[in-house]
């Protein structure tokens, strides 16, 4: 790589010091496939018109990243052979590949939740009575992937906060086991069998408002905070396979990147578009409308929104585009004095606690030392 480096560095040719700036542009800014692929499109595009050294450089370029990038670290996420996995882990309901189990995954440290969740998981009992239900606490949690998928356990563990496992450990279990994962504070309105039987796998998607006004990503932002699967679904396959590629401290600056929201929408756009169109996926995951699962944006950055509504009105935006959806997202914003409310086809509401924020953020007090709790065992769900 330094000998191709020097090369180009040292070529006489006007052209060729422009490729050794390109080489340094995609050496700095290809942080994943999807983005690679994307520029090399554009510059194939230009390939056409060049000479036979030039495109000899392009080719080694194009060789060497390619090299690069199947020197990433990828772990096989079939678990390994075990004799005697713990009991708990064991499923005890339906084995059926095909279709989503009623088993609802939720974690917390411990069994001794705060308090402010509760009427919220109850909400689950309430809407649907037969499912089972299955509660992680960190142990459990470290527990299952020593069990189940030792060869991630090195990667677990060296994530920097819990935070980062919680989400890591969502989609093995949902591989393994399948069924539903719900953070805590998710409310559930009606039942999901409805939603469940049409599809064997479902993400969830952020309010528009959050993919505009809050993330890079833009429209669809993919959630974590509620997905449902089959067990073994290839989608999770590929969260898994990937989880290596998002570690190290360029993403380990904030867990939305490295395990959360952003790491989830890359994976599932690249899954769903495949290696240059090709390797398309043979099974598709739904991912449902915003108003299904999370209608309402976070209530604690609704003001914030207002102001970007209120000071870029009438101002240039980055396109016409981007200035047309926030107009209309201002507008939809405005028709409920920025007070949304769930839609009666709504399945759930998400409240956003922040819980994985700590007490920079923590609009209900889940981190104070006040904070009541309540024992898990005390609901009255089937227990795994």
């Amino acid at each position: 790589m330094s000998t191709l480096r020097t090369a180009l560095n040292n070529g006489s040719s006007k052209l060729t010091r422009k490729f050794c700036r390109l080489w340094k542009l995609i050496f700095g800014c290809c942080r994943s496939r999807r983005t690679f692929e994307a520029m090399l499109r554009l510059w194939l595009l230009g390939a056409r018109r060049l000479g036979a050294r030039e495109r000899l450089i392009i080719a080694l370029l194009i060789g060497s990243i390619l090299f690069l990038l199947s020197l990433h670290h990828r772990v096989d996420p079939t678990p390994s052979a075990i004799k005697s996995p713990l009991a708990s882990f064991r499923l005890r309901g339906s084995a059926n590949k095909a279709t989503i189990p009623r088993i609802l995954h939720q974690t917390w440290k411990n069994k001794q939740p705060p308090e402010v969740v509760r009427p919220w998981v109850e909400s689950w009992l309430k809407e649907n009575p037969t499912w089972e239900y299955w509660f992680w606490t960190d142990d459990d949690m470290r527990s299952f992937i020593e069990v189940k998928y030792p060869q991630f356990l090195k990667l677990y563990d060296s994530y920097p906060k819990q935070a980062f496992r919680n989400d890591a450990f969502r989609y093995f279990v949902l591989f393994e086991y399948g069924g539903i994962y719900a953070d805590m504070d998710m409310q559930c309105l009606r039942s999901l069998d409805p939603i469940l039987d049409l599809h064997p796998c479902i993400v969830s998607q952020e309010p528009l408002e959050h993919a505009h006004f809050l993330s890079t990503m833009g429209p669809p932002l993919v959630s974590n905070a509620l997905m449902a699967c089959r067990p073994g679904h290839p989608f999770f396959q590929r969260v898994i396979k990937d989880l290596a590629s998002y570690a190290g401290f360029l993403y380990w600056k904030t867990v939305v990147h490295a395990t959360g929201p952003n790491m989830l929408t890359e994976v599932f756009r690249g899954y769903h578009q495949g290696w240059f169109g090709f390797g398309l996926p043979s099974e598709p995951v739904y991912l449902a409308l915003p108003e299904d699962f999370q209608p309402m944006p976070d209530a604690s950055m609704v003001e914030s929104m207002r102001e970007m509504c209120m000071y870029s009105d009438g101002k240039d935006l980055l396109s016409d585009k981007f200035m047309a959806r926030q107009q209309a997202l201002c507008k939809r914003l405005a028709s409920f004095d920025f007070k949304p409310r769930p839609s009666p086809e709504s399945y759930t509401v998400h409240h956003w606690t922040h819980t994985w924020a700590g007490k920079a953020n923590d609009p209900y007090g889940v981190h104070g030392e006040s904070s009541r709790t309540f024992d898990v065992d005390s609901l009255k769900f089937v227990q795994r």
